[in-house]
């Protein structure tokens, strides 16, 4: 929407004509019909005083109106934040395309100081500390992975410029980047500026005397509110959460209008204050908690947390980690697809860096599931133009195997056939790593269990991860000890109740703590489309029900003069179908997702069968919607394949016949349940807990 156009010969040459907007060649213009006194503008706080672009990471840019009024609230409120006065002069480093630059050059003039500019677009790191020292700066804001080369800088000239105070903002800063760009550099004052650009630059700041600046977090504190703002950590339902839990930081009291021309993206992000009726908060997408101090600790992005193998990981926690290695100067990870399936990678730039120290060095500091199975160590990590670091251009993960070692013994040969099939490779050598190459803690119980079930060798599960190097591996198998039978087969009991699995206790366990959560429910949704014969569903269902004892089982408190409690199978029932008919709704879509939540948001009572539900959803023009909800005490995702699996078998051989070719059920979970604990009171769980406590030992040491 633009309509004036300001710029120069040379540049203008380059530019298309666009119609409706006026272009003025500032070399040519004159200004000798122009009156010579500023004119009279009178502004209202609300008015636009500039839209900028967001850098699109994420999608389409989109363009941020910023009002007068936060704006200039802002700009006081930084100035008195940093003590500027008119003594001060202040390198206007940052690319005027980033909000903070805005920041800067306008709390700098309307305080009084002085501000001296960059004259080229960008200078290296020894034209930016000759200018500190020439020009005597006293205050200066720069990306933190600039402040990083500048203090390198400095420790090679072995002289700091002599700067009074020193912003970084853009990115998270670790602490160890902290402590070196305090020891080169020796200002007086540090200050880590966030905040996104539609809360109107930096909303919030953590300023301290650089001589006690510390924290014990994985990146700088961002700080407390800065001017008449508000902020809240926020659970996903708005709730305000305490001190030291995690949530979602809203912003409120100076924001941006919104999106230029973008409604439905202004109304996802800009959101009614529960706290302050008529007012909006701003949903920044990044996790953060209150410590005790008062100070926001920034996590990481929301959307930066991912689930893999079942477990959720923190992206930030794992570059925090990678930042804290010794000679890492840079670190990203990210979620990649592999020949193998999605794979944690890890992105590290610095000095002498070798991948196998540097995985050495995580799995002291974290879980298993948490190391990346790739390193890939940069020269230098991409950067955006304002820059930030560029995730989007980081390569994809080298899985090749340069320094191939053909297996040599049988173990080796028969090890490497296995780990083939499961990590899907298609060479395997001596040397090669199970967890490296993409292996995991599932797919190493599939290891033992496929061991057992061909050769009959009783490999421990611990072996896998204290000998993850196939030769080492293939070694403990040569040991004749190794050549167990393999545990006695499950005995099918046919109980009517039994002891809970661990993993039922565990849940049923924190029930007990907080009954009436929807924590632990497991959704799924069938779309179905042509004639639906509800006949054969009900009858499928029944005898799916039939088949499975999870499907007809509850959990119940221990009886009297018993520890541990009871999981009680029900005898079969038909199963209750929840009908609903939705096809006369406005709008279905929306219609649909609010049922769907409110039937997949419902808690069960665990001491009441059945622990899963089923609904039907009538769409309208031959079209349904299978809704499913089970508890997680009576499935997990293996299971629900297979649940799903025999279940359109089923509902096939109710509607034409087909045969289903089900297999008898040998045994059933409650049987399980039963073989698990005589199996670990044996004397096995003795034997893991003294594994455990042997490793952990070694790992403390």
């Amino acid at each position: 929407g633009a309509r004036l156009l300001l710029s120069h010969g040379p540049a203008l040459a380059r530019l298309p004509s666009v119609s409706g907007v006026e272009t003025v060649d500032l070399e040519t213009l004159s200004l000798a019909a122009q009156p010579a006194t500023a004119p009279a503008v009178r502004l209202h706080p609300e008015q636009l005083a500039y839209l900028i672009y967001t850098s699109g990471s994420t999608g389409r840019p989109k363009g941020v109106a910023v009002p007068h009024g936060p704006l200039a609230m802002h700009c006081q409120a930084i100035g008195a934040r940093y003590g500027l006065t008119p003594e001060d002069r202040e390198l206007h480093f940052l690319s005027i395309s980033f909000d903070g630059a805005h920041e800067r050059w306008l709390t700098a003039l309307s305080h009084g100081t002085r501000l001296v500019l960059r004259d080229q677009a960008l200078w290296s790191v020894q034209e930016t500390y000759d200018c500190l020292m020439r020009e005597g700066i006293t205050v200066a804001a720069f990306p933190p992975s600039y402040l990083r080369q500048l203090a390198e800088w400095a420790e090679l000239k072995g002289q700091p410029p002599g700067v009074r105070t020193y912003c970084f903002a853009g990115e998270a800063f670790s602490r160890q980047m902290l402590r070196h760009a305090i020891e080169h550099l020796r200002p007086e004052w540090i200050i880590n500026g966030y905040g996104p650009t539609e809360t109107v630059v930096t909303p919030t700041l953590w300023r301290v005397p650089a001589e006690t600046a510390d924290f014990d977090s994985a990146y700088a504190p961002i700080g407390d509110l800065v001017g008449a703002r508000q902020g809240y950590v926020l659970d996903p339902d708005l709730n305000l959460l305490p001190p030291g839990v995690a949530g979602e930081l809203y912003l409120g009291g100076a924001l941006a209008r919104g999106y230029l021309d973008r409604p439905g993206a202004t109304a996802e992000r800009f959101v009614p204050n529960p706290f302050r009726p008529g007012e909006r908060l701003y949903r920044t997408g990044d996790r953060v908690r209150l410590n005790r101090e008062g100070q926001l600790e920034y996590l990481g992005r929301m959307d930066q947390q991912v689930k893999l193998r079942g477990f959720r990981i923190e992206i930030g926690e794992v570059e925090a980690a990678l930042k804290s290695c010794s000679g890492v100067k840079d670190a990203l990870a990210a979620v990649k697809e592999t020949g193998a399936g999605p794979r944690l990678v890890g992105y590290v730039s610095g000095d002498g860096l070798e991948e196998r120290s540097l995985k050495a060095w995580l799995r002291e500091r974290l879980p298993e599931y948490m190391v990346p199975s790739h390193l890939m160590v940069l020269e230098r990590l991409p950067q955006l133009p304002n820059g930030k670091l560029d995730r989007n251009a980081l390569p994809e993960p080298a899985v090749g195997q340069a320094d191939y070692e053909a297996p040599a013994t049988d173990w080796e040969r028969r090890l490497a056939e296995l780990w083939q099939s499961l990590l899907e490779q298609d060479r395997i050598g001596r040397q090669d790593h199970f967890f490296e190459l993409g292996g995991h803690s599932l797919l190493a119980i599939q290891l033992v269990s496929r061991l057992r079930h061909r050769w009959g060798v009783a490999l421990s599960l611990q072996a896998v991860f204290d000998a993850p190097r196939l030769a080492d591996m293939a070694a403990i198998l040569d040991d004749p000890r190794s050549l167990e039978v393999p545990d006695e087969a499950i005995p099918a009991l046919a109980l009517s109740r039994a002891p809970q699995s661990f993993a039922q206790q565990r849940l049923w366990f924190l029930d007990q703590l907080a009954p009436g959560s929807s924590a632990y429910n497991l959704p799924g949704i069938l779309r179905l489309t042509g004639r639906l014969d509800e006949r054969a569903l009900q009858g499928a269902l029944d005898r799916l029900a039939e088949r499975h004892q999870t499907l007809r089982t509850c959990l119940v408190a221990a009886p009297e003069g018993e520890t541990v409690p009871l999981q009680v199978i029900e005898p079969a029932a038909p199963v209750q179908i929840e009908r609903v008919d939705l096809s006369k709704s406005g709008d279905l879509e929306a219609a649909f997702r609010a049922h769907a939540l409110n039937f997949m948001a419902r808690p069960f009572a665990l001491d009441r069968s059945p622990l899963w539900r089923v609904g039907l959803a009538w769409m309208g023009d031959q079209e349904w919607h299978l809704l499913i909800c089970l508890h997680h005490t009576i499935s997990d995702g293996w299971s629900v394949s297979v649940l799903m699996r025999e279940f359109v078998a089923l509902y096939r051989e109710a509607c034409d016949g087909t045969a289903a070719n089900l297999p008898e059920l040998p045994v059933q979970y409650a049987d399980y349940s039963v073989w698990q604990r005589r199996w670990l009171a044996s004397g096995e769980g003795d034997r893991m807990i003294e594994s455990l406590h042997c490793r952990a030992t070694l790992t403390h040491a």
